[in-house]
């Protein structure tokens, strides 16, 4: 054998033992993350819809204080929030209603207008 042909078989094995575990690091490391993201916005978006006439509740308040985590970066959503703070007690549902219908465009949720939030999720 030649030096040359050595070589060409030592970075064959070394290509066809390090691929397996590149692919490996990189699923773990971005697919999860990614998924696990967007995971715990569905959940929060759940939190908003199942906890909305109850807005003093932890559950609806630790889901509200999360926009600003996840969805902090879209101007619309943000500026909401900040409205939703700032409103009076007759003004949030609308606001509220807003905020989610927002959140289901930026999550790609089809299907779901604002008249649906606002009058399939009743108070229970």
């Amino acid at each position: 054998m030649t030096t040359e042909s050595i070589i060409v078989l030592i970075v064959t094995a070394l290509s066809t033992l390090l691929s397996p575990l590149i692919a490996i690091w990189i699923s773990e490391t971005f697919i999860r993350k990614r998924n696990l993201k967007d995971s715990q916005k569905k959940d929060i978006l759940n939190n908003l819809i199942a906890n909305r006439y109850k807005v003093n509740t932890p559950e609806f308040l630790r889901a509200f204080n999360s926009i600003m985590m996840y969805w902090g970066k879209e101007d619309n959503i943000k500026k909401l929030v900040f409205e939703y703070k700032n409103s009076s007690d007759s003004e949030k549902t609308p606001i509220l209603v807003e905020i989610i219908y927002q959140l289901c465009i930026v999550e790609k949720i089809k299907g779901l207008s604002r008249e649906d939030i606002l009058s399939v999720f009743k108070e229970s």
